[in-house]
């Protein structure tokens, strides 16, 4: 069965990839990656993608990892 996509599966994957200090957080009509290395992301926000559901959890994790690899 799917996992449901939910802040606590992202964040939980997150934290699993090494990742402690970072979680997925809600903002105003948006999602943003808030402590640890987002702090040093050139964009933090998620935009477009209002519903947790409109990305699968494969598609946030690569997100997250996108964003990593573009810290130089």
């Amino acid at each position: 069965m799917k996992k449901r996509v939910t802040l606590r599966v992202i964040n939980k994957e997150i934290r699993a990839m090494g990742y402690r200090n970072v979680e997925l957080v809600r903002g105003n009509g948006y999602y943003y990656w808030f402590g640890g290395i987002a702090g040093r992301f050139h964009e933090s926000g998620v935009y477009g993608s209002p519903f947790l559901g409109s990305m699968t959890l494969r598609q946030w994790v690569d997100d997250f990892r996108r964003r990593v690899s573009g810290i130089g």
